[in-house]
């Protein structure tokens, strides 16, 4: 073969050539790697599984031999072992594997095997694909890319480099191993809406949750308070989407006098269209948010959690700023720093789910509103371009997509906007009595909402 034959040679031709070949066939390490993965997920016999990139099937008629329902993929037809009869699917892992979801995926020595520019969009394809998958990766240069004379090994990369595509795919870590050589991992992106609660929420260390929270309270700012009935109404803008749908409204009515809240990066949005929030709302713990108040409006009220980085607050007016705690985890912490400056004072902790926007609606009922009109509040991506955010927001850019199905339609979303949707759902149970509230445009929130108000259901099925 010459060596212009052997440049244009694709992926799936070049492991078709391989797979003819006794010697490349020998040696299967998936084979290797059913033992780890039994012990690992402990599988109820019968669960659904897909072999991913299955290669000789040994792996896959092993697992079957166990007792679960083995579907082969592969975009090399010649690669099963002969008698082994399970359904097999050509398919190549550039695409996202059709069918239902599996209650397992097994990829073994395949994500190393891919070019680079491709690997983070296969490992993407590769953990959506089922509930829990197992992924084993080697870590080093092959052995048998002589038999073609072209390298095997295209994206040679160590464990942390694997764990933090992971990572930035919202994937949970079940279990995991390095062997230096090859590193093997258990992971879910997919959980009920707890987990991705749990996850999503805690985005820093406990210990830098206690550090800003003394640091705010060391500043000594004034804090929110119970506060008489408002009777105004306020127009609250999440970062979602479909905000731009109502950029004119908001801003016609913004002049017109009507109270604006605004969240994140929906501050720095209203000064680009000219106009001034009334309130702005933060919650996240970490340093770099401090960019959604750089450049603070004069006539804005500032309500920071003291769970936010102090960078946050000590940039702002001293006199725009209110301090709030979000819920009673902080309660030794604050209990502590009392005792420690002889302060006896009380403190009122806000309740609420894991975002910015669920601990909004609690914290401004507290201060005596009760009419809201929510303004992109989607907890979903958008049709069509699948943007996450109005604005750019290049940390939630590699996150993994889900489905979820409400009502007969089809959303889709990150992790942590299911545990978003999850949690306004319960937020709503214990809410809805007290609040008027509505939210504008065609999002997975509104769609619940409309759902629940026809046929008081309140299921939701993730995908």
């Amino acid at each position: 073969m010459n060596a212009v034959a052997r440049e244009e040679m694709s992926e799936q031709a070049k492991y078709e050539a391989l797979w003819s070949k006794d010697t490349y066939r020998a040696d299967s390490p998936g084979d290797r790697a059913v033992e780890l993965f039994l012990r690992w997920a402990d599988p109820r016999k019968g669960e659904t599984l897909r072999d991913l990139g299955c290669g000789t099937a040994r792996a896959g008629q092993a697992l079957a031999d166990y007792g679960l329902d083995v579907t082969l993929y592969d975009f090399a037809r010649n690669a099963v072992e002969e008698g082994i009869e399970l359904p097999f699917v050509q398919h190549d892992l550039n695409d996202p594997v059709p069918g239902e979801i599996a209650d397992w995926a097994f990829c073994a020595d395949v994500m190393e095997h891919l070019p680079p520019e491709q690997a983070v969009k296969v490992l993407t394809n590769v953990v959506g694909s089922a509930y829990r998958v197992y992924l084993q990766i080697c870590c080093v240069d092959d052995r048998l890319g002589g038999l073609i004379g072209q390298p095997l090994h295209l994206t040679v990369q160590p464990t942390a480099w694997w764990r933090e595509q992971l990572e930035a795919l919202g994937c949970r870590f079940i279990r995991e191993d390095d062997c230096e050589t090859h590193c093997a991992f258990l992971v879910t992106a997919y959980a009920d809406a707890k987990e991705f609660g749990e996850y999503t929420v805690l985005n820093v260390k406990d210990e830098t949750i206690v550090e800003n929270v003394r640091a705010n309270l060391d500043a000594r700012y004034t804090e929110v308070c119970p506060y008489e009935r408002q009777n105004k109404p306020l127009m609250i803008l999440a970062g979602g989407p479909t905000l731009m749908d109502f950029k004119d409204e908001i801003i016609e009515r913004r002049r017109a006098g009507e109270l604006l809240v605004t969240m994140n990066g929906t501050h720095n949005l209203c000064r680009e269209w000219g106009i001034t929030p009334s309130i702005h709302v933060m919650c996240d713990a970490r340093e770099f948010n401090q960019r959604f108040v750089a450049e603070p409006f004069e006539r804005c009220r500032y309500l920071i959690a003291s769970q936010c980085h102090p960078s946050v607050a000590a940039s702002l007016p001293r006199e725009q700023v209110l301090l709030w705690h979000a819920g009673d985890h902080l309660q030794e912490t604050i209990k502590a720093w009392d005792a420690e400056h002889s302060v006896e004072r009380a403190w009122y902790p806000i309740f609420g789910g894991g975002t910015v926007m669920l601990r909004a609606i609690p914290l401004l009922l507290m201060l005596g509103f009760k009419q809201y009109e929510l303004f992109g509040f989607d907890s979903c991506l958008r049709d069509g371009d699948r943007a996450h955010h109005a604005y750019p927001q290049p940390e939630n850019d590699r996150r993994m997509e889900m489905t979820m199905r409400v009502g007969g339609r089809t959303f889709f979303c990150h992790p942590w906007m299911i545990a978003q949707t999850g949690d306004f759902v319960k937020l709503m149970k214990v809410m809805a009595p007290h609040v008027d509230l509505c939210v504008r445009g065609d999002s997975l929130i509104s769609h619940i909402l409309t759902t629940l108000d026809n046929d008081g259901d309140d299921s939701i099925e993730e995908n």
